[in-house]
């Protein structure tokens, strides 16, 4: 057999070399058709969706940090005017008459007056029917209508000095007056201090041992209802800013043991200013948060069997207290916290405290230099601070000529259908006082007497036309810019009144029924009647209107028995 040329042998192998790169270059060329074929494709679902994901949250970001931007703009804003308008904490220093001391400077300035009659003004206005007439303060003296509110001369000595004494002042010329109830305390110091103390049912005191408690709302009950000093219904009390009382109150209480001496005092003094922070630790300003969540509520003496005693002891004579008689509940929280302060507490210490601020109270009609802590514990007490107007009491003292007409235009025509049936139950109130006169244990033979003629010829009268409520005050007068007065609608009529010398007769907004001395007759302001209830005697009620037209209708007494004569004090 003939072998082939090697040429032949070499083409051969050439086609068969050429054959296999020509199948792999073919194999190549489809696997990188199918590798582009494979990336060419749709893609799966998933792929999608975490693409349109990451642009949702892309989107929702960028928006959110625009609403981020924005709010914090506004918040920014809000800080800066709530920093502009912010009122300062309270201090335990205040005035006599209900009165705490919130001292936030006055600025005359277009923008914070702007401030004030918007966002601030509507914020702190809210409270003041709710907690009118509900004002405490530890360091201050008991209100009472004889030293305090009707002798302006007495709260501050000429050129500031606290121990001076004014010679003619009418604290004293009206305990030199024939018959006063004060027992004419003007002359010898300690024993007359301790008589005045004696007479109020505090025999003995200071006390040693511990006593009952129904004797300590004895006590209390003639206090409120022969000097006026309401001692537990309604003793001003402030909180400290660091639930502390000062030093100058607790100087003031050593003192007035001191004056009594014996072992009995370093004992009671501290037991009395261990009460008093008691009380300042319970109490809060008006207006605050903690206060307005117990908003005020009608309920009966049966939810606070604990006071009936005392109620029961103060209206004695002028109104039956039942378990259903009718409250106004200012304040649970704190009536509650009260009661359980009192339970823990010996009457004895309870008796003590009242013989101080009797004391305290009763420390301007006192000769003898050993009375010198008390009246300037007293002065200090009921010194008005200097202090400008605070910004929210200027926008009620702005608003207050229309509130006025407002309020009595929409409420002239509810009280004309029920004018009649309340100046009976008036009426009716104070023939049962004129009754029970002579049955009055703390007052004299001739005091009654007296009384029974005076309190037959005031006349109760209902105050709520516009013409009679035309008397607000537009401005304050310039040396009652410190006066420092949470009962704003009831204080600045009162210096305006002072002031201008408009008759204080008729003010509708008052909350406490005053005594017209030329007219002879005790206003009954329409913002003290409670419509919602209907006109009987339970709805007349305790507190709201009976005991408060019941005070009235005493002080009328007083007033009319020994006027004073203020005019050299203004």
């Amino acid at each position: 057999m003939r072998r082939p040329p090697a040429s032949a042998a070499v083409q051969c192998h050439q086609r068969g070399a050429e054959a296999a790169s020509a199948e792999l270059f073919h194999r190549g060329i489809l696997r990188r058709a199918g590798s582009q074929c494979r990336w060419g494709r749709s893609p799966a679902p998933g792929s999608v969706f975490a693409v349109v994901s990451t642009a949702v949250v892309l989107l929702c970001s960028g928006a959110l940090l625009y609403l981020y931007v924005n709010w914090s703009n506004d918040r920014l804003s809000q800080q800066q005017l709530a920093a502009a308008t912010k009122r300062a904490p309270a201090v335990a220093a205040a005035s006599g008459s209900n009165a705490v001391s919130s001292s936030t400077p006055a600025a005359d300035n277009a923008t914070t007056e702007a401030v004030c009659l918007t966002r601030f003004c509507l914020a702190h206005s809210s409270y003041l029917e709710g907690y009118l007439d509900w004002a405490a303060d530890p360091c201050a003296d008991f209100y009472a209508f004889r030293v305090q509110s009707k002798t302006p001369s007495v709260r501050r000595a000429p050129g500031g000095a606290h121990g001076a004494r004014p010679a003619g002042s009418p604290a004293r010329q009206a305990a030199a007056a024939p018959g006063t109830v004060l027992e004419r305390i003007d002359a010898d110091g300690t024993a007359t201090a301790a008589r005045a103390a004696r007479g109020r049912g505090l025999a003995g005191w200071p006390y040693r041992n511990n006593r009952d408690h129904v004797d300590a709302w004895q006590v209390a009950a003639t206090l409120t209802r022969d000097l006026g000093l309401d001692a537990l219904l309604a003793v001003e009390l402030l909180q400290h800013r660091e639930r502390r009382l000062p030093r100058w109150y607790t100087d003031g209480a050593a003192a007035a043991f001191r004056l009594v001496g014996g072992s009995a005092e370093p004992n009671a003094s501290a037991g009395v200013r261990d009460f008093s922070e008691k009380l300042a630790e319970i109490s809060s300003s008006r207006g605050e948060d903690d206060f307005a969540a117990s908003r005020f509520r009608v309920t009966s003496v049966a939810s606070y069997a604990a006071y009936k005693p005392l109620l029961s002891l103060v209206l004695r004579g002028l109104v039956t207290v039942r378990d259903q008689t009718k409250l106004l509940v200012k304040s649970d929280r704190y009536l509650r916290a009260l009661r359980s302060v009192l339970q823990m507490t010996r009457a004895s210490e309870v008796l003590n405290y009242l013989g101080f601020r009797l004391m305290v109270h009763v420390s301007p009609l006192l000769q003898g230099e050993e009375f010198r802590d008390l009246w300037q514990l007293h002065l200090k007490g009921t010194a008005a601070p200097a202090t400008g107007w605070p910004r929210w009491k200027r926008c009620l003292r702005q608003l207050e000529p229309l509130l006025q007409e407002t309020y009595m235009a929409a409420l002239a025509p509810l009280l004309d259908a029920r004018l009649a049936s309340l100046s009976a139950l008036a009426a009716e109130l104070k023939g049962r006082m004129v009754a029970s006169l002579p049955s009055l244990p703390w007052m004299s033979a001739s005091d009654r007497a007296r009384a029974r003629n005076v309190l037959s010829g005031v006349r109760v009268r209902f105050s709520y036309t516009p013409y009679a409520a035309s008397s607000g005050a537009t401005a304050p007068p310039e040396g009652a810019r410190g006066a420092s007065s949470v009962s704003v609608p009831r204080r600045l009529p009162l210096v305006a009144g002072r002031a201008t010398g408009r008759s204080l007769e008729g003010l509708s907004l008052r909350h406490l029924a005053p005594l017209g001395l030329a007219s002879g007759s005790v206003f009954v302001p329409a913002a003290l009647l409670d419509l919602g209830q209907p006109a009987d005697q339970e709805s007349l009620g305790v507190p709201r209107i009976a005991s408060r037209l019941a005070r009235s209708l005493l002080q009328a007494v007083h007033q009319r028995s020994h006027a004073l004569v203020v005019s050299s004090g203004r």
